[in-house]
């Protein structure tokens, strides 16, 4: 007995399950539809609060998620929609007259960012997968 109560090493074994296992393709679609609505949540905060506030985290967490649960080239998706929805919402309210060089800079950095994130969550998700050692039928969970 490690001295963890049962309910605690159920709860850590059903979270470590969550995390590394490969989710259903149901729940990876629930997943990607989850990505879009908050890309498209944070598109509308976006345009419609002051220019003083960022939302960097609200458009990268998305992005994490689908890179994490679903695929790689699906984070890729919603990062670069993501980028896009975030450059109108600037270009709106900078108005007409804003100079729009620093926008395109600031756009492609912030693709590199998200594009560059959601590899690096894609990447670490396989290798911790290959690096997981296959069940053998009949035998518990190592935990």
């Amino acid at each position: 007995m490690s001295g963890k109560p049962e309910y605690v090493t159920l709860a850590l074994m059903s979270l470590r399950s969550i995390l590394l296992d490969r989710p259903s393709r149901q729940a990876r679609l629930a997943v990607w539809l989850l990505a879009v609505a908050l890309v498209a949540l944070s598109g509308y905060l976006r345009l419609h609060t002051a220019t003083a506030y960022e939302f960097h985290l609200l458009f990268l967490l998305p992005v994490a998620l689908v890179a994490w649960f679903v695929s790689l080239r699906r984070a890729c998706v919603i990062a670069t929609l993501a980028v896009i929805l975030w450059y109108l919402a600037e270009r709106q309210l900078g108005g007409d007259g804003a100079d729009r060089l620093p926008l395109l800079v600031n756009t492609v950095l912030r693709l590199g960012v998200f594009l560059g994130v959601a590899w690096l969550l894609g990447r670490l998700r396989q290798a911790g997968n290959a690096a997981a050692p296959a069940p053998v039928a009949g035998e518990p969970p190592p935990g």
